[in-house]
């Protein structure tokens, strides 16, 4: 079965970890906390993470006592994540929200750094309309996504795999990894995005994310 572009990002944190690294600074996104407290979510509330990487949020929420179920198209970070957090280990599962729908409804989803990392538009659609489709009434989405509003940057997907020279931030080392994939929109477009997929917008503004200063987010609800 020929791979999908976004299926580079699970070759790249094999080459990081066969390293004994990891890609991400491992700090939680500071937003993802705000917007629990700003809408009063509570930690029994259903919740789920698309796209959860190397479990720094949900690692961060799992602590907090949360009711999560983390999520990552990458069996690689999935399983790094099992290993890391061995007591956690069943709450970390493989998912592919772009072809799997999930049986049940979330009362809190948050999707950080996932939407920059789709390219073709109908991607992007279906991610934003996979939050809209399991989100419950009431629920609350949180959606994190590179950019500091007005920049603009749309990789070639077919070179997704290719390998590069990357400076690792941790270690200093300069490493081989898959190149993956990366589409950078405006504010005006990451909020059209958001409407024309159903979602309502509660708040929009800037964030940090992984240590870099320009990112967006959007706290959203069912329309």
């Amino acid at each position: 079965m020929k791979r999908r572009y976004y299926e580079a990002y699970d070759l790249r944190y094999r080459q990081v970890h066969d390293r004994g690294l990891e890609w991400f600074c491992g700090e939680p996104t500071p937003v993802v906390e705000q917007t629990l407290e700003k809408y009063s979510i509570h930690r029994d509330a259903l919740m789920l993470e698309i796209g959860c990487g190397e479990g720094n949020d949900a690692a961060f929420l799992l602590g907090k006592g949360c009711n999560l179920l983390a999520t990552d198209v990458s069996a690689a970070a999935v399983d790094f994540c099992r290993r890391k957090y061995p007591g956690w280990a069943e709450r970390f599962c493989t998912l592919d929200v772009l072809k799997d729908p999930l049986e049940r409804r979330f009362d809190f989803i948050c999707a950080v750094a996932v939407l920059h990392m789709l390219v073709p538009d109908e991607d992007r659609h279906r991610l934003l309309t996979f939050i809209r489709e399991h989100l419950t009434e009431e629920g609350v989405g949180l959606i994190v996504t590179m950019g500091d509003g007005t920049m603009q940057r749309m990789t070639d997907v077919n070179t997704a795999f290719d390998i590069q020279a990357r400076n690792h931030d941790q270690s200093g080392q300069l490493i081989e990894v898959a190149s993956t994939s990366c589409r950078i929109v405006t504010r005006a477009d990451f909020r059209r995005e958001i409407e024309c997929a159903g979602l309502a917008i509660a708040e929009m503004g800037d964030t940090v994310w992984d240590g870099s200063p320009f990112a967006m987010y959007a706290v959203v609800t069912r329309q």
